[in-house]
């Protein structure tokens, strides 16, 4: 396949823009609905605003051991 050429940015832009425009009524195989019903249902699941605090926190610490080895470990706090 050859490698598209394009005068600028703009016009690669326009290019790939309209490509995603002509998959929006594709359906994928195993998946439900088509590209343009699965992405609607995406950007409503993304207006839905954030909690105003974070219930997850991960914290991270390393430390050797008396043989040389470096420890590593991460641990999950709160809930989800």
């Amino acid at each position: 396949m050859p490698i598209p050429v394009f005068e600028s940015f703009e016009a690669l832009n326009s290019y790939l823009l309209e490509c995603c425009r002509r998959r929006m009524a594709d359906c994928l195989l195993g998946r439900d609905g088509t590209i343009g019903e699965r992405l609607e249902r995406d950007v409503a699941a993304f207006q839905t605003p954030l909690p105003a605090r974070s219930r997850l926190s991960i914290t991270q610490s390393s430390r050797s051991t008396s043989d040389g080895a470096i420890e590593i470990g991460s641990h999950l706090l709160g809930s989800r």
